[in-house]
């Protein structure tokens, strides 16, 4: 519904004056009749003050009555003795929300002649009030105002309303371009509004339309345009699903003239019916439900006409590409509402399987002939909502970050990615948790679309709280590689404790990985799984638990668990009998759970390794293996480049190389170092030459890891060119 309001207030006029009935009173006085006043002052004087109210229409004609279109003046005289007061504040208010005054303040200023002018409005409602008009006197401050009060009445406006057809104006009727339409189709209404006079008003924000179609919201309206000083507007009239006879009604309120139109819309035809959207697109098992996992599923369709605008009251019938498990739809059929949706509730079974809508709606052609129209949903997956072992996975943004080994702030962002069962991502607000050997890491995070993150942040602790005398070095440590001999940067593996590597834990509550050799969502006995014990943060990166107990391995020493049975010890979760362990999860059938499998869930898990290198050192051998430590003409070389640590040099460093006098390098060796977290140096394959002349020169190899800079050079053994003079 579209309302327009104005006001015309500019023809008011005094044209006579009739004094009403009032009452008054003041302090020391008061009575009836056309005037108040206030007792003598103190010198013998009589200069009483007297109120005389005046109330007239726009035309100067004495009333008592206000219309919208025909307020009314009120105009105040107040004298002192004989003569008019000047200055004089008058204040008049009104007793109710039918009438309204201006100036808004309620109050006005007597001019030479001592009158105070007012103007009194139609309010909000029909009815009767008082108006109440009141002045100070300002002789002595101790005496009470002089108030005087009348009545009035508003009635239903005198404004006519219709359209105008040429110069005709048609009351009680709305002007229409055309009074048939399509389902979807647009018209113009032309409406205008006189006065007693026949003159154009400006009042259209005192209109209302309005029709059965537009309060249902299958029909809406617009303003076109307005021309306030001829009283005629133009609105646009558009049905949106609406259809038979709809009757437009037009009036200015409150309570005054109306004016009708019909519009004949005809019945909307069925063209299409789309699938929208399913909300969620994963349910979880019927009993599995939670928070975060919802066993039903709002699946929208929507019906519409040829040109695409959206049909309410159709009915709309479903169906299921798959009852397995007791999956089902809560209602079978539906009526589009007003904005052409239809939507089916699905519910989910005990079953794992995808699911599909089907939507169909029966019509007709344009020939008149029988018409089903049909459509099916996208795919619905009913599954656990958990995360299986089998796909959670952790990533780094940086597996090597150079100078974490000492300085503190360096950050990474570590990002887990789960799925469930049928590989379809875990429902969004899917909790993570995080902990890490060494450094900071955020607590938690909560996934959207299957994946969250949280940050690393390099700080203390940097080494194991014991056992730091286990920690492996490059100068302390032989290289178990057959491709070094000695100490310095290892291609190998050094060993455990290894130094400045944190081992990074995530967990998940979900289910243990099966295979599902039968295919039908559930788990089966016999069939293989993947039998999980509580997760663990792996230091030694051995794949086992190596708690401190074990006299025999102190490089795990420091490991913890999470305890997720809460029983104090680690589980290895098997039987104390038999030594063997049963698949846990949601898919394990009602029948068989606590017989051949368990419903109860575990932690999933995944881990990782960062590195946090720091400075590096080069060591050129030659094809044997041998430490060199000048390279000689026509040879190949391996540099190998490593922290004290044997870690090898941050993804963002930087390698160059570069030769003096007689030596030229052959090949043209890597200037870059992929970003990595494997064990070992970083190794450069080099192999030097002379350009004839006698003598040798030098290699030299500069590499920087973050903020620290490594060069060694290394002397050139050429052989001269006995054809160089």
């Amino acid at each position: 519904m579209i309302t327009w309001f104005a006001r015309n207030v500019s023809r008011l006029s005094i044209a006579f004056i009739t004094v009403f009935t009032l009452t008054a009173c003041g302090g020391g006085g008061g009575g009836s009749g056309s005037a108040s006043f206030l007792p003598e002052t103190n010198d013998g004087n009589e200069e009483n003050i007297r109120l005389l109210l005046e109330f007239i229409d726009s035309l100067g004609n004495p009333t008592d009555t206000v219309t919208v279109g025909n307020p009314a003046t009120l105009t105040v005289t107040v004298t002192r003795g004989q003569e008019p007061a000047d200055g004089v504040i008058v204040a008049a208010v009104s007793s109710s929300v039918v009438g309204s005054i201006l100036p808004a303040s309620g109050t006005a200023l007597t001019d030479a002649n001592g009158q105070a002018v007012f103007q009194v409005l139609a309010g909000s409602e029909l009815g009767a009030s008082v108006l109440d008009v009141s002045v100070d006197a300002d002789m002595d401050p101790a005496t009470e105002p002089v108030i005087a009060s009348l009545t009035f009445q508003v009635v239903g406006s005198d404004l006519r309303i219709g359209y105008f057809e040429g110069e005709a104006f048609i009351e009680g009727e709305i002007g229409l371009l055309t009074d048939d339409l399509s389902s979807s189709g647009s018209t113009l209404l032309s409406i205008a509004v006189i006065d007693e006079l026949g003159n154009g008003s400006s009042d259209f924000d005192t209109v209302t339309i309005s029709s059965a179609c537009i309060v249902d919201g299958l029909a809406t309206i617009e303003e076109s345009s307005v021309n306030a000083t001829a009283g005629r507007a133009r609105y646009v009239y558009t049905a949106n699903g609406c259809g038979g006879a709809d009757q437009l009604t037009a009036m200015i309120n409150p309570g005054g003239a109306q004016a009708f139109a019909t519009i004949n819309i005809a019945s909307p035809q069925v063209n299409a019916i789309n699938f929208i959207s399913a909300t969620p697109e994963l349910i979880a098992l019927r009993g599995t439900g939670g928070s975060a996992r919802q066993e039903t599923s709002e699946v929208v369709f929507l019906v519409a006409d040829g040109s695409g605008a959206p049909l309410s009251g159709q009915i709309v019938d479903f169906a299921l590409s798959t009852g397995i498990g007791g999956v089902a739809l809560l209602n079978a059929s539906t009526v589009s509402n007003q904005l052409g949706q239809a939507i089916a509730q699905v519910t989910a079974g005990d079953v794992a399987t995808p699911v599909r809508v089907i939507a169909s709606i029966d019509t007709t052609d344009n020939n008149g002939n029988p018409l089903n129209l049909s459509t099916i949903s996208d795919v619905l997956i009913i599954s656990s909502g958990l995360p299986d072992q089998n796909s959670i996975s952790l990533s780094f943004e940086t597996l090597n970050i150079a100078g974490a080994g000492s300085i503190d702030g360096l950050t990474t962002n570590v990002t887990v990615r789960m799925a469930d069962k049928f590989n379809n991502p875990v429902p969004d607000g899917t909790s993570a948790l995080f902990s890490t050997e060494y450094g900071a890491i955020g607590s938690s995070c909560i996934t959207a679309a299957g994946s969250c993150s949280v940050t690393w942040t390099s700080q203390e602790p940097r080494f194991p709280t014991f056992n730091q005398d286990l920690v492996r070095n490059i100068n302390s440590t032989s290289c178990p590689s057959s491709l070094v001999n000695g100490t310095g940067p290892c291609p190998g593996d050094l060993g455990p404790i290894r130094g400045r590597r944190s081992t990074i834990l995530v967990t998940a509550i979900g289910e243990e990985f099966f295979v599902d050799a039968n295919g039908n969502g559930v788990y089966d006995e016999n069939e293989e799984f993947e039998n999980l014990p509580e997760a663990f943060i792996d230091h030694n990166e051995d794949g086992e638990y190596t708690p401190f107990a074990n006299p025999n391995d102190l490089t795990g020493s420091e490991e913890t668990f999470v305890d997720f049975n809460g029983d104090g010890v680690y589980s290895e979760n098997v039987d104390a009998n038999t030594g063997q362990g049963v698949y846990n999860g949601i898919l394990c059938p009602l029948a068989g759970d606590g017989i051949f499998c368990s419903r109860d869930l575990v932690n999933v898990r995944a881990s990782g390794t960062l590195v946090m290198s720091e400075g590096l050192s080069v060591i050129a051998v030659n094809t044997s293996g041998s430490n060199v430590s000048n390279l000689s003409e026509n040879q190949g070389y391996t540099l190998y480049l490593a922290d004290l640590y044997n870690n090898p040099p941050a993804g963002d460093a930087s390698i160059g190389v570069s030769t003096k006098d007689d030596c030229e390098i052959v090949n043209s060796p890597v200037t870059s170092v992929p970003d990595s977290n494997a064990i070992g140096a970083f190794g450069i394959f080099v192999q030097i030459q002379g350009d004839g002349d006698a003598g040798g020169g030098s290699f030299t190899i500069t590499a920087q890891n973050g903020s620290v800079i490594t060069s060694r050079t290394f002397p050139c053994i050429t052989v001269p060119d006995p054809n160089v003079p």
